[in-house]
C-alpha cells in the first residue's frame, strides 16, 4: 500500500514547505507529443503556446519520483522535479490530470467569486481545461503494443503465453519483456534487425544502436522510469515501460 491519505476537505490547500516557487516565476512546459504514436496525449497538449504560467490549488503538482511507470508527464517545472499534466490508460479508457485550480487566479480559493472568462478569451491554460473535456471522448485507434514472449510458427501464427492479454503483432517484430527493468529483447521472424532507435513520449531519441542479426539484446537501464517508443528498422514496432 502507498504511503498516501485521502483528504475529503475542500477547504484544505497544499501546505508543502519545501517548494521555492513564487508567483513570478511559476511556470510550466507543455511537451510536443508525437501525434503519430499517441493522437490523444497530443491533442491534450495542442496549444498556442508551450509555456503556461502556473496556478496554485488543492493539488497544484505531482513530484515525478513518485511517479508509477507508465503514466506519461504532458507538461512540468524540471527546476522543482515537479509534473503539472499527467495522463494515462486505465482500462478501455484513460485519464487525464491538469495540477493546480483557475489559470487566470493564481490562488483561486473555494468559494471565491468565479473568474470573468470573458477578460480572458485566448487563455493557454483554459484551453487545457478545454482540451481535457472534449479530446477524451474522441474515438481512439488501437496503438500497436509490443509482442510479450512471442514465436511465430511455420503458419506465421502467433502463439501468445497464457495469461497476456490486449498484445498485437507488429511486423512480425517481437520485443520483451514488458514492462523491464533493465534489457529488452527484440527479434525478428524473417531478417536482420539493422537499427533499433528508442524515444521518450516527447520525441526525443534516447537510445539509437545499429545490428546486423535477427535477434539482438538493448540495455535500457541508463533510461529512467517511463513509457517509452521503440523504432526497428526505422519504423513505429510499439510501446515499452521501463520500470
Amino acid at each position: 500500500m502507498a504511503n498516501y491519505r485521502i483528504v475529503n476537505n475542500s477547504y484544505s490547500y497544499d501546505k508543502t514547505t519545501n517548494r521555492a516557487v513564487y508567483t513570478n516565476n511559476d511556470v510550466f512546459t507543455l511537451y510536443s507529443a508525437p501525434a503519430k504514436f499517441d493522437k490523444v496525449p497530443a491533442m491534450l497538449c495542442q496549444n498556442h503556446e508551450t509555456t503556461i504560467k502556473g496556478f496554485m490549488g488543492q493539488t497544484t503538482a505531482f513530484r515525478k519520483e513518485v511517479l508509477k511507470p507508465g503514466v506519461q508527464v504532458l507538461a512540468d517545472f524540471p527546476q522543482c522535479n515537479e509534473a503539472r499534466y499527467i495522463h494515462g490508460e486505465l482500462g478501455k479508457g484513460s485519464w487525464t490530470f491538469l495540477g493546480g485550480h483557475d489559470p487566470e487566479a493564481y490562488r483561486h480559493a473555494v468559494g471565491d467569486a468565479p473568474t470573468d472568462l470573458s477578460l480572458h478569451p485566448n487563455s493557454p491554460g483554459y484551453r487545457l481545461i478545454l482540451n481535457n473535456v472534449l479530446f477524451p471522448a474522441v474515438k481512439k485507434e488501437q496503438v500497436p503494443t509490443v509482442v510479450m514472449n512471442s514465436a511465430v510458427t511455420k503458419e506465421d501464427k502467433v502463439t501468445i503465453p497464457y495469461g497476456v492479454e490486449n498484445v498485437v503483432m507488429v511486423k512480425k517484430i517481437s520485443i520483451y519483456p514488458n514492462p523491464t527493468d533493465n534489457e529488452l529483447i527484440i527479434s525478428l521472424s524473417e531478417g536482420n534487425i539493422t537499427k533499433v532507435s528508442i524515444q521518450n513520449l516527447a520525441g526525443q531519441e534516447m537510445i539509437n544502436r545499429s545490428f546486423n542479426s535477427g535477434k539482438v539484446n538493448v540495455s535500457i537501464k541508463d533510461l529512467a522510469p517511463g513509457m517509452y517508443l521503440i523504432k526497428v528498422n526505422g519504423e513505429f514496432a510499439g510501446k515499452v515501460v521501463k520500470e
